[in-house]
């Protein structure tokens, strides 16, 4: 991880930490919710959220770590999508040389899901409504669709999206069992290999 930058919260005034100023799009301050653009000098607030209002469903919390595949990694993000009945959580953990991976918790489920950069690969415009997907070549099929509302951010996140903005994401599975998920809003992209924990 880079090295921490310490900038003071335009809002209250309190200190915000800043990890990866490279990749992180997104502060949320710890004291007061203000959502901060970091990726402007002026830290411009975006929106406000209630922490009390929006506990984890889980021990996970920022600020620990976890050993991933022997690598040591620190939470350092969260974000929560609401849907009509359901909701999920998207914590986004730091590692050494900014790797992030992202851990997709819904009740009873925790997901691992490690950034893939495809060559090629079928977009969101097709992805919102096709029952396959081809990504390096390789075909796959839909084997779940969902779509919410961005309801709560936490910590530091390398998304652009904020609250309010819709989220979609989609399983797909190939004949010889990679299983992938593709994230997208309005601002951001992520291609994913899943790994269920």
């Amino acid at each position: 991880m880079s090295t921490i930058r310490v900038v003071e919260c335009p809002a209250c005034y309190g200190e915000v930490e800043i990890r990866d100023a490279v990749y992180a799009s997104l502060r949320v301050c710890d004291a007061c919710g203000a959502v901060l653009d970091i990726s402007q000098p002026s830290l411009q607030p975006l929106a406000q959220v209630d922490h009390s209002a929006n506990p984890p469903m889980s021990p996970v919390r920022v600020g620990m770590t976890a050993m991933v595949d022997g690598v040591r990694y620190l939470v350092v993000g969260r974000m929560r999508a609401r849907e009509a009945v359901a909701m999920w959580d998207m914590w986004l953990l730091a590692g050494p040389r900014s790797i992030h991976l992202w851990v997709r918790e819904a009740p009873g489920q925790l997901q691992l899901m490690t950034p893939y950069q495809p060559a090629s690969a079928t977009g969101p415009d097709e992805l919102a409504t096709a029952r396959t997907a081809e990504i390096d070549g390789r075909p796959f099929q839909l084997t779940g669709r969902r779509a919410g509302t961005i309801s709560y951010l936490q910590g530091e996140l390398t998304w652009r999206s904020n609250i309010k903005d819709q989220l979609a994401y989609v399983e797909l599975d190939s004949e010889d069992g990679v299983h992938m998920a593709v994230l997208w809003t309005e601002y951001d992209l992520d291609y994913l290999r899943v790994r269920t924990l």
